[in-house]
C-alpha cells in the first residue's frame, strides 16, 4: 500500500511551534488532507531523522489534526516502497502541492520517492536554519488570518495590534480562542463600570476601553483560524459578546452623559440601544433559521449583492470598527452627546434595513 512519509530533522524541528501548533502538526495535517483527496487514500507516517517524538503536547496535537497518523520510531521500522512519497516535513508544504507532486515525476527537491534525497537535503539544512525558518511561517499564517470582510478601520488599525496580541499569546500551548473572547467580555464590563461613575473621566476611559475591545475582537478569530479551533459555538459566542459590548456601550454613555447634565441623553441612548438591540436580534434569528451561527451580516450581504454604489464605504461607516474608533474621538472632544444622536437617527435607519433584509429572506 502506498505511504505518505512525512520526515522531521529532529524533535526540535517538529516541535517547533508555528502560530500556536507544533510544526508537526501542521504538516501532518497537509499529509492528511492530502491523502484523504487521492483514490484509496495512502497511510500517512512521520518519521525523526534524528531521534524519536517524546512530546504528549506534540503527539496530541498530530492526533488532533492528523487522525491515525502513524509514528515510526525506529529507522528499522522505516521501509521506503517506490510508491511512496516522501516529504520534508519543515518545508511545510501544503495538500495541493503534495497531492500534484505525486501524479509527477519531476517533484520538488523538498517531495520525493528516495530516502537518499531526504538524507542530502538534511545534510544541506542544518536543525538551526530549518528552526529559523519555521519562525517566518507564523507570521505568513497570522497575516492569512485576516478576513476579507474587514472594515477599514480593522485592517489600517486593528487587526496589525490584535494579530502582535494574537502572536504573543501563541506562545502558550494552552491559549484557547475563548480565552481571548472572555478578555474581551470582562473589558466590556469594565468599560460599562467606568461609564456607571457618571464622571467626565470615567467616560473617556470607558469610551477608550470600547475601543480597546474592538481591538481585542479580532485575537479569539485569529486564534481559532491560526489553531484550527473554529467552531459554530465559538463564532456564536463571539457575535452575541460584541453585541452586549455594543449595547453595553450606548446604554452606559447615555447614563454617563446624563449625570454630567446633558440634556435628552438618556432618550437618544434608548432609542438607539432598543434600535440596536432589535435589530440584531432579527438579523441573529434570520442566520439561525437559515442553518448559519448566530451573526448580524444579513445587511452587509444583502448591500453587496444589490450592488449598491458606494456600498463597501456604507458597510465600513456602520461597523463596529468604525463606530467604536469615531465614538472615542468624540467622547475625549467632548462631543459625546453629539455622537449619540447621530446614533440615534442611524440606528433607526439601520433598524429599517434589517428589518427590509430579514422580510426579504
Amino acid at each position: 500500500m502506498r505511504h505518505i512519509i512525512v520526515f522531521f530533522a529532529s524533535e526540535q524541528t517538529a516541535m517547533a511551534k508555528v502560530a500556536g501548533i507544533p510544526l508537526a502538526a501542521r504538516a501532518m495535517l497537509e499529509a492528511h488532507i492530502a491523502a484523504q483527496s487521492l483514490p484509496n487514500g495512502p497511510n500517512v507516517k512521520f518519521f525523526i531523522y534524528n531521534g524519536s517524538l517524546l512530546s504528549d503536547w506534540c503527539l496530541s496535537e498530530i492526533n488532533r489534526l492528523a487522525p491515525n497518523a502513524q509514528h515510526i520510531s525506529t529507522i528499522d521500522e522505516f521501509h521506503n516502497s517506490p510508491d511512496d512519497i516522501l516529504i520534508i516535513g519543515e518545508s511545510l508544504n501544503d495538500a495541493k502541492s503534495i497531492e500534484a507532486n505525486m501524479h509527477i515525476s519531476d517533484k520538488k527537491s523538498d517531495i520525493s520517492n528516495n530516502y537518499d534525497d531526504i538524507i542530502s537535503y538534511y545534510s544541506i539544512n542544518n536543525v538551526e536554519e530549518l528552526i529559523r525558518k519555521s519562525r517566518k511561517l507564523s507570521k505568513i499564517i497570522l497575516r492569512a488570518t485576516s478576513k476579507t470582510s474587514d472594515g477599514i478601520v480593522s485592517r489600517k488599525i486593528n487587526r496589525p495590534i490584535s494579530m502582535t496580541i494574537s502572536g504573543l499569546l501563541l506562545r502558550s500551548n494552552f491559549i484557547r480562542p475563548i480565552h481571548a473572547t472572555i478578555a474581551t467580555a470582562i473589558t466590556a464590563i469594565i468599560m460599562l463600570f467606568y461609564f456607571l461613575t457618571g464622571s467626565y473621566e470615567g467616560m473617556v476611559i470607558g469610551a477608550i476601553l470600547f475601543q480597546t475591545a474592538s481591538m481585542l475582537d479580532g485575537v479569539d478569530g485569529e486564534i481559532a483560524r491560526a489553531t484550527f479551533r473554529s467552531s459554530e459555538f465559538g463564532a456564536s459566542l463571539d457575535s452575541m459578546t460584541d453585541a452586549a459590548t455594543n449595547l453595553f456601550f450606548i446604554i452606559g454613555l447615555g447614563i454617563s452623559l446624563s449625570v454630567q447634565g446633558s440634556d435628552h441623553a438618556i432618550t437618544m441612548s434608548l432609542i438607539g440601544s432598543i434600535c440596536l438591540g432589535l435589530g440584531m436580534f432579527l438579523l441573529g434569528r434570520n442566520a439561525v433559521s437559515s442553518g448559519e451561527h448566530v451573526n448580524f451580516d444579513g445587511l452587509k450581504h444583502m448591500l453587496r449583492q444589490r450592488e449598491i454604489p458606494f456600498a463597501d464605504w456604507l458597510i465600513w461607516i456602520t461597523m463596529r470598527d468604525f463606530l467604536a474608533l469615531i465614538s472615542a474621538v468624540m467622547v475625549v472632544l467632548g462631543m459625546g452627546i453629539i455622537f449619540l444622536q447621530i446614533f440615534a437617527v442611524g440606528s433607526i435607519l439601520w433598524l429599517l434595513v434589517a428589518i427590509f433584509t430579514v422580510i426579504r429572506d
